[in-house]
C-alpha cells in the first residue's frame, strides 16, 4: 500500500482516539465492540447453532466418523456410573488447572476417555480421528447424560 493509499484509508477509518493531555492516545475498541448488539447476537447464533446441533445428534444411535481417510461407523453405549464419576473428577481437574500444557493434554484426555465410554473407540482410532464432528458427538453424548435430550 503506497503512503497516498494509507493516507487515504486513514481519512475513511480513523481510529478511535482520545487526549490525554495534547497527546492523542489510541482506545482500545475491543470492550466496546463485543458489547455491541450485533456482537451479542453473533454469540447467541452461536449458541443457537450449536444447540441445533446437540438435538441433530442427540437421538442418533450410531455415528458415521472419518479415521485416516476411511469412515467408520460407531454405536452409541450408556456409560457407567465408575466410568462417569472419573471423568468427572477429570474435569474437576481441568478446572483447577493453571498450567496450559496440562490443561491442553487433560482435556484430550477427557475427551480420550469418553470415546472410549460412549463410542467404544480405540485410542488409535481417537488420535485419527476427526476432532472436530467427534467432539460434537461427545459433547452431545455428554449433555444427553447429563440433561437429557433436548427438545425438538
Amino acid at each position: 500500500m503506497s503512503k497516498d493509499e494509507a493516507k487515504q484509508f486513514d481519512e475513511l477509518v480513523k481510529p478511535v482516539t482520545r487526549e490525554i493531555g495534547n497527546k492523542p492516545v489510541e482506545i482500545d475498541t475491543s470492550r466496546i465492540i463485543n458489547n455491541t448488539p450485533a456482537f451479542n447476537k453473533l454469540r447467541n447464533d452461536l449458541n443457537d447453532a450449536q444447540i441445533a446441533e446437540i438435538r441433530r445428534l442427540a437421538p442418533l444411535r450410531s455415528f458415521d466418523i472419518e479415521i485416516d481417510g476411511a469412515v467408520k461407523t460407531f454405536e452409541k453405549k450408556k456409560i457407567k456410573v465408575k466410568d462417569y464419576a472419573m471423568l468427572e473428577r477429570k474435569r474437576g481437574r481441568l478446572a483447577k488447572e493453571k498450567d496450559q500444557e496440562m490443561a491442553a493434554d487433560l482435556l484430550i484426555e477427557i475427551y480420550e476417555d469418553c470415546a472410549k465410554y460412549y463410542l467404544g473407540m480405540s485410542k488409535e482410532d481417537f488420535e485419527n480421528a476427526d476432532i472436530e464432528y467427534l467432539r460434537k458427538i461427545l459433547d452431545t453424548c455428554n449433555i444427553v447424560t447429563t440433561q437429557g435430550a433436548p427438545n425438538s
